[in-house]
């Protein structure tokens, strides 16, 4: 008594095993893919946040040991605890700014919750949560203690 032949001559077994096989590389490829694409998106956001840390280097060794640089002339948001102070100076709670700068209202806690420490995030939402904050009349200040300041022409009436 031979073993029961399925399509092709092939036994059941074998076709089962031909089948389990082609599922797990299919998973697997897969698997790739993802892993790739999370690497890559990783990979953006350390060259983003290791961008605006060399920038913010850069601006704290200026020529003449400059040690403030108001936002007009260039200064960028860097620290969670500098992004904490331009909100309560300007009384804007984070879900008012993520609606004004087009974030979500988590993007602004993940932001705020390193303190002193680089700012994380993708630059683009960096750049959209500093300019919300200069519109309503917060001026930036680089140098070797980054910090904020409201500028004369604007009331805290936002």
């Amino acid at each position: 008594m031979g073993e029961a032949r399925g399509i092709n001559g092939q036994s059941h077994v074998h076709q089962m095993i031909e089948k389990a096989f082609e599922q797990t590389t299919n998973h697997f490829e897969s698997s790739i893919k993802y892993l790739a694409d999370i690497t890559f998106k990783r990979e953006m956001s350390y060259i983003d946040t290791s961008l605006t840390n060399y920038i913010a280097d850069e601006r704290r060794q200026l020529p003449g040991g400059a040690s403030e640089i108001p936002c007009r002339q260039g200064s960028i948001l860097t620290t969670s605890n500098q992004l904490k102070a331009a909100r309560a100076l300007v009384g804007l709670g984070q879900i008012a700014l993520a609606e004004r700068a087009g974030l979500n209202v988590n993007t602004i806690r993940r932001m705020e919750a390193v303190g002193s420490g680089p700012l994380p995030g993708l630059s683009s939402n960096v750049q959209a949560v500093q300019r919300v904050l200069e519109e309503a009349g917060v001026e930036f200040l680089g140098g070797d203690q980054p910090g904020v300041r409201l500028h004369r022409k604007h009331a805290r009436t936002v």
